[in-house]
């Protein structure tokens, strides 16, 4: 069986994530053409290969604080993006799908200067998910700043942001690599110490909303049955 990224496809819209537990199964999201002719080719393999360099340092004995990734930023970015605008059944096109399908699907055209894709370290390799389209208060912890709109991609060991702001929750970003070739590598810093829970950032709390549409009600969220889902009322 040939090796996949683990994410998972929206197939119905719920008014709430759709869980599944024990046996989890990953899908490409995206139609068999676009998986073969542009994610599978060009991006698929960036994320692969971030995803196996990553592993493998984490199991050295004693590894602690920041760790070095040599990855395809570019490659990385787009296969990104293309995941997640694969994970919507909409007709209509929304904010991600507007900016990211011309670079996606013509992989010499650079990533729009809106575009801003976060990671951090993402250390539960029993849950995976992938949200689109939910909008949070652009500020972390400040209710009051303006609300925009995210996108995330969540899967041990890296997980991934995207949104319109060029700083959120003082999370890395990969913007000073966007106008590089596709095929370049860069030392990417990964902060191994820097975690959060496993729903976190689109989950509401007493310092941070969550409004959704039926875009993100298409949330699905994959976990073991050790992993303690968050309630629900």
């Amino acid at each position: 069986m040939s090796e996949q990224i683990p994410l998972l496809k929206a197939s119905t819209f719920n008014t709430r994530p759709k869980y599944k537990q024990n046996g989890i199964s990953f899908q490409r999201a995206t139609c068999k053409k676009c998986n073969n002719e542009t994610l599978s080719k060009f991006y698929d393999p960036a994320l692969l290969d971030l995803s196996r360099r990553a592993k493998d340092l984490l199991n050295k004995d004693s590894l602690s604080g920041q760790i070095k990734l040599e990855i395809s930023p570019v490659a990385v970015m787009k296969g990104v993006l293309g995941h997640l605008m694969a994970a919507s059944n909409l007709q209509t096109d929304t904010w991600l799908d507007t900016l990211a399908r011309p670079c996606v699907t013509q992989p010499e055209k650079p990533i729009p200067e809106e575009l801003h894709v976060f990671y951090w370290f993402f250390p539960y390799p029993a849950y995976a998910s992938i949200h689109r389209d939910f909008a949070m208060p652009s500020v972390r912890g400040s209710v009051g700043s303006p609300a925009t709109v995210f996108a995330a991609m969540k899967y041990f060991p890296v997980a991934f942001l995207v949104t319109q702001v060029d700083k959120y929750a003082n999370l890395p970003n990969l913007d000073e690599w966007r106008k590089s070739p596709l095929s370049s590598k860069a030392l990417v810093p990964l902060d191994i110490d820097a975690t959060f829970p496993a729903e976190w950032p689109d989950f509401p709390d007493k310092t941070n909303f969550l409004v959704v549409g039926e875009p993100a009600q298409a949330a699905i969220i994959a976990t073991s049955r050790e992993h303690k889902r968050p309630k629900q009322k």
